[in-house]
Order: structure tokens, then sequence, then C-alpha cells
């Protein structure tokens, strides 16, 4: 990508500008990469400012009141800009930054100060009426722990967001921390969190890609519900999940990333060309919210062919019949159907008895072993073989080394999800042993 973006650049989504979207996340994950090379030459930050005022404003004034407010926000915020920043509107309440960190020596906490003395310096006008006006900035260093530069955005504008209920001028630095699971509290004390997460709504969703060897304008991600506390502690989201199974919230958990996943692609262009891994459960897809998909898919055909369904071996082991009437459902919705948490003692039963589903993830167990050698590989690729036969793709997760994922690559494995496997596609080109 080319270097040389436009001094202040502002791209504006929300009008409707064409592509707007597409290139400014192309550039902040071009400024990502650039930071994974050379993190202390090259760091930069996501930023998100929010008007924690804008409901009142559009219940006052409309939309076109609010789109006014905007203007004069965008106004102030422009000139504070560096000329390698950029900055973008995807929604009414909020726009989103990337800041050139000046090779260490810009000081976010003074910018973050600034901006609010100027967003706060002068009343707001909508048709010589003067309106007040609080904003929360929420900031984040692009960081290793942080998966890319769409996730540094989201936990900026998701730590903006939480310092809007206070309806003051604030600003926060997220700084992201991977604890041990055993400092994370116990499970009563996770189970309160994830409750009061989904009662106000302060979860959100993530998306960890899964890739093929060869590239192609299919993007495939698994999304997940991640809940920050807000010291910046991730709990991660399989531990989330398994606590949400334990106290049993787990149904409720799918339904609200569901959900959110649905609103993050209705609104997403370029929609036609993602696969979203969403997990499933029998009491999760319970009637109302089949009936919900259902009038969803109506109104946007599109949706359903971007959803993948991702239903845990367990469900079919246990509730066979509950399972079967699930799977049907999903097919009438043209719903492709995921299987997870297989091992190599499953291998038969899925192939004979649940001819349609479309994809198979193994288990991390399963996978750990192939990678030890203690699985049979040939037993491993002759379950590939017929699977592809079958018109099944084979799915492999927590894959890190390049070595392995070049390896399961070649021995047929069709998607593999992990932090870093992008890179060895290159890899992959050269014969074995070289």
């Amino acid at each position: 990508m080319d270097d040389s973006t436009q001094p202040k650049h502002f791209f504006d989504a929300h009008a409707g500008i064409r592509r707007a979207r597409e290139k400014f996340l192309q550039y902040a994950e071009f400024r990502y990469r650039q930071f994974l090379s050379n993190p202390e030459q090259t760091p930069y930050a996501a930023a998100a400012i929010y008007y924690n005022n804008w409901q009142s404003c559009r219940d006052r004034f409309g939309y076109s009141g609010l789109a006014e407010i905007n203007r004069q926000i965008e106004s102030r915020v422009v000139p504070e800009l560096g000329p390698r920043d950029i900055c973008a509107r995807f929604v009414d309440e909020s726009l989103v930054l990337v800041l050139n960190g000046a090779e260490g020596q810009r000081d976010l906490d003074a910018w973050a100060r600034g901006l609010l003395e100027v967003l706060g310096e002068r009343a707001y006008l909508i048709d010589q009426r003067s309106l007040a006006a609080t904003f929360s900035i929420g900031l984040c260093w692009f960081d290793r722990r942080v998966r890319g530069a769409e996730e540094a955005l989201l936990d900026a504008l998701h730590t903006a967001e939480v310092l809007s209920e206070r309806d003051e001028n604030r600003y926060r630095i997220f700084q992201p921390r991977m604890v041990p699971e055993t400092e994370l509290g116990d499970a009563e004390t996770l189970f309160a969190r994830i409750q009061r997460a989904l009662d106000t709504n302060h979860l959100r969703i993530v998306f960890q890609p899964l890739l093929a060897p060869e590239s192609d304008d299919i993007r495939f991600a698994e999304v997940w519900a991640r809940l920050i506390t807000e010291d910046g502690t991730l709990l991660p989201a399989r531990h989330m999940l398994d606590v949400a199974r334990r106290s049993g919230v787990l149904s409720r958990l799918d339904r609200w990333t569901l959900r959110r996943t649905l609103h993050f692609l209705t609104h997403r262009s370029g929609r036609d060309r993602l696969k979203l891994i969403v997990h499933v459960t029998v009491d999760s897809l319970d009637a109302h919210t089949l009936a919900w998909m259902q009038d969803k898919f109506d109104r946007h055909p599109e949706l359903r062919f971007c959803l993948i369904g991702d239903l845990d071996y367990t469900e079919l082991a246990d509730a066979p019949q509950d399972a079967r009437r699930l799977l049907d459902r999903l097919r009438e919705l043209d719903m492709a159907i995921c299987v997870s948490g297989v091992g190599h003692r499953q291998f038969d039963d899925l192939l004979n008895r649940w001819p349609d589903i479309g994809y198979v993830k193994m288990h991390p167990s399963y996978v750990r072993s192939l990678k030890e050698g203690e699985a049979d590989a040939h037993e491993f690729e002759a379950f590939i073989a017929r699977a592809h036969d079958s018109g099944v793709r084979i799915l492999l997760p927590d894959v890190e080394s390049e070595d392995d994922v070049v390896n399961f690559w070649r021995q047929g494995v069709d998607l593999i999800q992990g932090d870093y496997v992008a890179a060895a596609r290159d890899l992959l080109k050269s014969p074995p042993g070289e």
C-alpha cells in the first residue's frame, strides 16, 4: 500500500462515500503490519471519540440536527490530527482514528486532554440554539496481544462507550492484560461478571480468522464474545464459554453473539465475501430465535450464506434427536453447519450418521496430539480424504508454528486457526525439506 496518505485524511463511511470503510480499515491493517515488523520504530494507536449526548441531540433536533453537530465535531477534530493520522465516521455517535506514534515520541495523554479542551471550548449551535456536549475518548496502542487493527479500534471504542455512561469529558488508554486463569477469580465471580455484562450489553464480538493454503476472495472467521473489565483484563473467550456453560447462561451468551453477528453483517459492505462461524446449541436456537433468524433472512437473503452454525459434537452424542431437528431447521434456512470438538473416535460416527454437515472442526486436544506425533497421521489423512469425498471441509484450531501449518495444509486440511498463520502460505510453495 502506498504510504503517501493525504494529511488529516477523513473517511466518511456513514455518509455513504464509496468504499470509505474498506479504505480506512485497509490503511489501519497496513499500519498494524508495519507495527508488527518494527514495534519501536512504527508504533501506532487506535482511538475512538464518542459523543456522549448523541441520543438526546437526535431526540431534540432529529437526525438532521445530529448530522449538523457531527459536522461541527469533525471540524474541531480534524485540525488536531497529525499528518499521518486518519479518521473515519462509521456511525452517528463516534469517530474512529489511527494515530501515528511518531516513533514513540507521541504523548497520547496530552493529545487526548488537548482534544477534550478543543471539543468543549465553545458551545455547539443548531439554528442559533446552543447545545452542551460531552465526549469520551478511548485509546489503545497497537499491541501483539491485540490481534489486528480492527480489534484495537474495537477496544478503543469499547473503552469510550464505557466512559460515556458518566456523561463527562474523560479519556482512558486501554491497556490489554492477559492474566492466568487462576487470577481471573472463581467461577461464581466470573459468572457474575458475565451476567452483568449481558444485562448491560458490555460485551463485544471479536473475530478470529481461519486461513486456507491459497488466498481467495472468501474470508473465514470464528466469532467470539469477549468480556473486558475496566482495568483492561481480557477474559479469554473459551474460558468465558466454559464458565457460561457451567453456570447455565451459555444459551443466552450464544444468542447475544448471534444477534450481534447478524447486526454486524447487516451493516457491513462486502459481506458476501465473509463466512462467520457462530457457536450454537440446541437450547440457544429456540423457536423464538429461529423465527427471528427467518425474518432476518427474509429481509436480507444474502445473510444466510454468511453464517456457519457451529454445534459441538457432544450435542449430537447426548441429544441426537434434538440435534437432528435443529440441523434440519438450519438446513431449511440455508445455513452451513460445522461440528466441532471432533477426535479420532468420532470419525466414523460423524461421516456415517451426519452426512449433511459442511465443516468439521477438530478438538484442540486431538490437534495437540497430531502436532506432538502421538496421533496416527495416516488415520487422519484417511479421514480428510473421506470428508472431502462427502464435500466436508476440515478445520484445525490452535496451530501457531509455521512448520505445523505447512504440514497440516500438505495433509489436506482446509482451514487453520491461529494467531500467526498467514506467513506460512509462502512456505507452502516450497517442497518439503527445503
